[in-house]
């Protein structure tokens, strides 16, 4: 997959083969079968360098190495590490040169330290400025110039993508807002579609970031430099949970290329605008505490995107028990509980959809809850129908792929890849 992209954002990151330290932030932790993968955000010591990395153990090695016996309680804290090419048999980390690298340079853990504290507090802030109530309102307003709005849904593998399209015209898809923009990374870089994906930004859409996992926001580093351009000049309407090192820097990247980052002010109750309802779950750590949008596209029938975050700590809201459309949290993956507490529920009308964005042989063995939803009455969609190295398949939400028909984009002569399956 193509690099350029994510290189220009973030620089070629620079790791020496001698011993060096770089703070580890500690992303996502993810199970594996009976290991752990700990996704990390590397800083070097002098700041200039940022990059991803990947640490697979079982549970007794991430207490040898971190000092934690529980994996899951050490998403958002830092360690500093130090490494050097080279250890045989010693706990190392995969330093990944793009999200899209699925393996990485491997290097030796010398030591584990506390990272000190100017590197946390720098970490420490949402991104971007506080967004005002009338911002918000202004970046919901914008994504609705028609009346009558449809719900695309991207393939994007094992992440997540999805956006909002006037509904007026069907022979003219043109996103308005992009949901997350997100795709299959690290290890499961290869379930991203075979050509990748062609963003198509001809109506300047801005995009609503759920949270700051990589899988929701990799796809804007995918492809070359005119992939990556729309992105990085559209406005972000982001949490309020501050983002890692690759976050920040991403953050001042879009902000260097003429676009803005606007985060959403913590304890803010939902806002609405044009019949979109955006508000922060009340949860902790970054799944359980991003954005969630709420849209009546149609008059009286609702659609839910709810990022990661489990149905129980939704705004009360936000918390429809009955929905036209449902864009599964977290892929399938486990939630609050099983079956998932606050699982919402069909409204009983027609195309009552709900999709799955799951990437074919994932790692993470995603969806791990599913039947419920079928129990329910939902009609499920996967994407993980899609085989590995083979082209995107992407949704009008409307007919779930039942019609069999395909509806072509319309991008003022730029090149996108948002032909839906109807």
């Amino acid at each position: 997959m193509d690099i350029e992209g994510f290189e220009e954002i973030f620089g070629k990151a620079q790791w020496p083969e001698e011993p060096f330290a770089a703070h580890a932030f500690i992303a996502d932790v993810q199970r594996v079968g009976d290991r752990f993968m700990l996704m990390l955000e590397l800083l070097s010591s002098d700041g200039k360098s940022v990059s991803p990395a990947l640490f697979l153990a079982d549970r007794d090695q991430v207490r040898a190495v971190l000092d934690d016996a529980e994996p899951e309680r050490l998403e958002g804290q830092w360690r500093t590490f130090q490494l050097v090419r080279g250890l045989g048999d010693a706990p190392s980390v995969s330093i990944l040169a793009s999200l899209a690298d699925p393996e990485g340079v491997v290097y030796g853990i010398q030591s584990v330290k506390t990272t000190p504290p100017a590197v946390v507090s720098a970490h420490s802030k949402p991104a971007g400025s506080a967004a005002s109530t009338q911002d918000i309102k202004r970046f919901l307003s914008k994504a609705v110039p028609d009346r009558n709005m449809r719900l695309g849904v991207f393939d994007v593998g094992q992440g997540a993508a999805a956006f909002l399209y006037p509904a007026g015209d069907r022979l003219c898809i043109k996103p308005t807002l992009y949901l997350d923009i997100g795709g299959g990374c690290g290890y499961n870089a290869k379930t991203f579609p075979a050509g990748g994906v062609q963003w198509c930004f001809t109506t300047k859409p801005g995009i609503l970031l759920s949270h700051w996992h990589w899988d929701h926001w990799a796809g804007a580093t995918y492809g070359g430099a005119s992939n990556i351009a729309g992105p990085r000049a559209a406005t972000w309407l982001v949490p309020s949970t501050p983002p890692g090192p690759l976050g920040k820097k991403l953050a001042a990247a879009i902000s260097a290329a003429g676009g803005k980052v606007i985060h959403w002010p913590a304890g803010t109750p939902p806002i609405t605008a044009h019949r979109l309802l955006v508000g922060e779950a009340t949860g902790t750590g970054w799944n359980n505490s991003g954005l969630v949008l709420l849209a009546e596209l149609e008059s009286g029938r609702f659609s839910l995107a709810p990022g990661d975050a489990a149905y129980t700590f939704l705004p009360p809201e936000l918390k429809l028990s009955r929905l036209k459309t449902l864009l599964i949290s977290h892929h399938g993956g486990n939630l609050d509980a099983n079956p998932p507490a606050a699982l919402p529920l069909p409204d009983g009308g027609p195309n009552c959809h709900a999709y799955c964005s799951v990437g074919d042989k994932n790692t993470y063995g995603h969806p791990t809850i599913f039947a419920c939803y079928i129990t329910a009455g939902w009609h499920v969609v996967r994407t993980d129908a899609r085989p590995i190295h083979a082209k995107a398949i992407h949704y009008d939400a409307e007919t779930g792929g039942l019609v069999g028909g395909k509806v072509s984009p319309c991008c003022s002569g730029h090149g996108c890849s948002l032909a839906l399956s109807t």
